[in-house]
């Protein structure tokens, strides 16, 4: 700083405030995510469970269940991941319909859900 000049001086005003108001933005959401990476392990919640227990009793074979809330907890937005020998040879409309199937009554009370099969290679 030399005699009242910043380096700032030679950015104009609402660049600066912009700027700055971005940095406390990402730091605010650093701070506010950091819980997420130290607590990667977190146990499943009810609805999780419950739904992961409903596909696993209806994919037996299956090599992969993954069921996770993407809601923030609420249970209104689900992603669901099945990996199954079940599906081979069938077009992949109708290997999310079998889940959804198996998933109807839980379906009907959510916001939405993401289904994502394949078959094991």
């Amino acid at each position: 700083r030399l005699q009242g000049v910043t380096v700032f001086d030679g950015i104009p005003r609402f660049r600066r405030s912009s700027t700055r108001m971005l940095r406390l933005r990402l730091q605010g959401l650093l701070r506010a995510n950091a819980h997420r990476a130290l607590c990667s392990a977190r146990s499943q919640t009810e609805g999780e469970k419950r739904i992961a227990k409903l596909l696993q009793k209806r994919f037996p074979n299956a090599t992969t269940v993954d069921v996770k809330d993407v809601s923030g907890g609420c249970g209104s937005m689900y992603q669901i991941v099945v990996e199954c020998d079940d599906f081979k040879g069938l077009p992949r409309v109708r290997q999310h319909r079998l889940v959804t199937d198996t998933l109807k009554e839980e379906i009907s009370s959510m916001h939405g859900v993401v289904v994502e099969t394949s078959t094991p290679k």
